[in-house]
């Protein structure tokens, strides 16, 4: 498995973002340096120029954009399951060219976590999922074709009132035949919602597209108490061999935190004789 940790070019008003400095090349070089496999890259609008730039400096550090996050689409309002049908198709176009940046700057996922949009009060929960999957079908079929893989998150209800368990969205999966969509587990969000994690992981198998390892806290591993040797011991039992990424609140400080995590993963890893890729 390999390790990541989230960074933003912007100031994203998204709290768990571990590295967010405005000079995202420092941020760069210090993720490299402390050892990390990748990023998570929040981001806002950026013109084709702006994002060769930084593929260039994340392949001059060797360092992999492992997903692309948008997360300025989610700020602005963008809702994929939008009763309005224009809008929808507007919010469709957008992650389209989003989807098209990520391409660009070479990563191979894209999560769907708040941008799927809550159910509103006033509406029956089939007919938001209903929406929601024939847009995350047409977007996956686009997706496809730029071999980027849309990596569907489950959140916790205090956060959004639709998929909030692995399980839930295993069925969601199922039901509308979403078989391009993958998972983003995060283990925050599964601390509070599922019965076990460990159970929600070998559930889930081979669908796991993605993880986000933060402690049950929020902050990085080993500051709180998930068992992470049962854990890493599930997602291996999977199969999985891709991110362990770490989107926390970066306390004391970034540097701290990420370091800390980095250790704290390296050493379970080790203990388990599940290598690093």
């Amino acid at each position: 498995m390999k390790l990541g940790v989230t960074v933003s070019a912007y100031a994203a008003k998204f709290g768990p973002i571990v590295f967010r400095d405005p000079d995202i090349v420092k941020s760069i070089e210090t993720i490299k340096k402390l050892g990390y496999d990748g990023v998570d890259l929040y981001m806002n609008r950026r013109s084709d120029e702006e994002i060769e730039t930084l593929r260039c400096k994340f392949e001059e550090n060797k360092l992999e954009v492992a997903s692309y996050v948008p997360i300025f689409l989610s700020e602005g309002g963008l809702n994929l399951s939008c009763r309005d049908s224009e809008k929808r198709e507007k919010y469709i176009q957008e992650l389209e060219e989003q989807i098209g940046k990520a391409q660009r700057i070479g990563t191979k996922r894209i999560p769907i976590g708040f941008s799927r949009g809550a159910k509103a009060e006033d509406e029956n929960i089939f007919d938001n999922l209903a929406r929601l999957a024939s847009t995350l079908d047409e977007l996956c079929a686009f997706a496809e074709v730029k071999d980027i893989t849309l990596c569907l998150e489950p959140i916790n209800r205090y956060e959004i009132n639709t998929l909030n368990t692995v399980e839930q969205s295993l069925e969601f999966i199922e039901k509308y035949h979403l078989d391009k969509l993958g998972l983003l587990l995060d283990l925050f969000h599964m601390n509070i919602e599922d019965t076990s994690i460990e159970g929600a992981i070998l559930q889930a198998g081979n669908k796991i597209a993605h993880v986000h390892a933060p402690d049950s806290n929020r902050l990085a591993a080993g500051s709180g108490h998930l068992n992470y040797e049962n854990i890493l011991k599930a997602l291996d039992a999977t199969g999985y061999s891709g991110y362990l990424v770490l989107e926390a609140f970066p306390m004391p400080d970034a540097i701290a935190c990420a370091s800390m995590n980095a250790s704290f993963i390296r050493q379970k890893l080790a203990e388990l004789e599940v290598s690093p890729i």
